[in-house]
């Protein structure tokens, strides 16, 4: 008869064997509870793997896609509030010059309007969203439109308007310009200040090309508006008119003058950003559309990753409990043979 060899050493190597057998799987299985991925997801993929990466690839980049437009949508909306608020301004405005025109006090109370009006379309159109200013072109950096009072733009007027009445805006001889006068100096000297060079000289910080958006594969929209445009333009046109051209010295027929350019100018403006909105809008609208696109694009690209990656949550839950329980055994038994001697076991 042959008695076949027992050792207390193999017995406990078998034992840690099955034990790191266990625990490995138990990493494993726990790691893919965690993930929701095969734990060897190119082992489990085989000649699979390229596809799914393409698929991961495409995903990234929609995923990015989807956070630009979102945050562009979000820019946007805040550019759209910009140009309500210069609108309403303008439209506040609109209606002082209008009450002014035949008052009594009406130069007084035009040039407190228009003093206002300046300060707040200013305001306005130098706002910014998440550290950019919005009306600034391709220049975010940096405050679109410069202050008039005090500034170069006031300067320049100065200088335009010494120049072509031989006398300062101040001069009581003021009182003296005509109506023909008055519309000859706005339509002519006073234009040519709100002119590419001499607005980008003395106005503007902007530039005249607006941010283009990618938001998607070689498709690009425009979000944006800058002060070059010529909304911005009119509405300072018809403000500083009212602001400085001679007021409070002027005799009504001039004065009235002044109030119905400005008064269209200050119309024109509000035409002018109300299509501007219309404008900025119709993009949103483009890119909310892509977004609907790139959502479907990315539901269906996630379940087509999950349904060749993913793992049964449910099962993977069970495997890690029965490996647990597997390994508790394993470690009581090992633990039962460390206190086994050779004549104990004979």
């Amino acid at each position: 008869m042959i008695i076949n060899g027992v050792s207390t050493l193999a017995t406990n190597l078998t034992s840690q064997e099955s034990l790191t057998s266990t625990q490995t799987k138990l990493n494993e299985a726990q790691n893919e509870l965690s993930t929701g991925r095969y734990d060897d997801v190119g082992l489990t993929l085989g000649g699979n793997v390229a596809r799914n990466l393409n698929w991961r690839v495409t995903l990234s980049d929609t995923t990015n896609y989807l956070d630009t437009n979102n945050q562009a949508l979000s820019r946007a909306d805040a550019l759209q509030s910009t140009l309500e608020a210069a609108k309403s301004t303008a439209s506040n405005f609109l209606n002082t010059l209008a009450g002014a025109r035949n008052a009594q006090n009406g130069q007084t109370l035009a040039a407190q309007g228009s003093a206002y009006a300046i300060d707040a379309i200013t305001g306005a159109v130098n706002v910014t969203y998440a550290g950019q200013y919005l009306l600034g072109g391709q220049n975010t950096a940096t405050p679109p439109l410069n202050t008039y009072q005090g500034g170069a733009a006031q300067s320049a007027f100065n200088s335009a308007f010494q120049s072509y009445f031989g006398f300062s805006k101040t001069d009581p001889a003021a009182q003296n310009i005509t109506s023909s006068q008055m519309t000859s100096f706005l339509q002519g000297p006073y234009e040519s200040l709100f002119q590419s060079g001499s607005w980008n000289g003395n106005w503007s910080n902007a530039t005249s090309e607006n941010l283009q958006t990618n938001i998607d594969n070689g498709q690009k929209v425009d979000l944006s508006a800058n002060v070059n445009e010529t909304p911005i333009k009119d509405l300072m046109k018809g403000m500083v008119a009212v602001q400085d051209a001679g007021i409070g010295q002027l005799n009504a027929s001039a004065f009235q003058t002044v109030i119905d350019y400005s008064i269209g100018k200050i119309g024109n403006a509000i035409q002018g950003l109300g299509e501007t909105e219309s404008r900025v809008g119709e993009a949103q609208q483009v890119v909310s559309q892509t977004n609907a696109k790139l959502s479907s694009m990315k539901t269906v690209i996630e379940g087509e990753i999950q349904s060749t990656e993913g793992v049964n949550s449910a099962e993977a839950a069970v495997r890690v409990n029965s490996l647990m329980n597997q390994m508790e055994a394993n470690y009581a038994v090992t633990g039962k043979l460390a206190k086994l001697s050779l004549l104990t076991y004979i």
